[in-house]
């Protein structure tokens, strides 16, 4: 993490504290570092959330300005290949992206993935 993002949100840049995880939330500091979310509010996280709709699987999250993202499903929880289902570029503040999966899968059925930043 760099030294002037440490110190914005009070942490000791000579302290190694990235694993730490300051708000309680499940993400470490590093993690909400990379994440832009802040380390120490907990309700500050990366979340996606899936609804059923009738087209497909609604998704929804809220990005972070400057952060690009890449959303990837999978019917399977292991041995299934991830599949990209939608690509969110960088913007200059933070905004709700929302996005259908029409799979024919429902919410309950499904396994997704949110990474940041979006992947090659």
């Amino acid at each position: 993490m760099p030294d002037a993002w440490e110190i914005a949100h009070g942490f000791d840049p000579q302290n190694p504290d990235a694993d730490l995880d300051s708000d309680g939330d499940g993400f470490t500091n590093g993690a909400e570092y990379l994440t832009g979310t802040d380390p120490a509010d907990a309700s500050s996280r990366l979340a996606l959330e899936a609804h059923d709709s009738p087209d497909g699987i609604q998704l929804e999250f809220l990005a972070r300005a400057g952060r690009s993202y890449t959303i990837l499903g999978r019917d399977l929880l292991n041995g299934a290949d991830w599949q990209r289902l939608a690509e969110v570029d960088p913007q200059a503040g933070d905004h709700l992206v929302e996005t259908l999966d029409g799979s024919g899968g429902t919410a309950g059925s499904r396994y997704y993935r949110l990474v940041t930043p979006r992947l090659p």
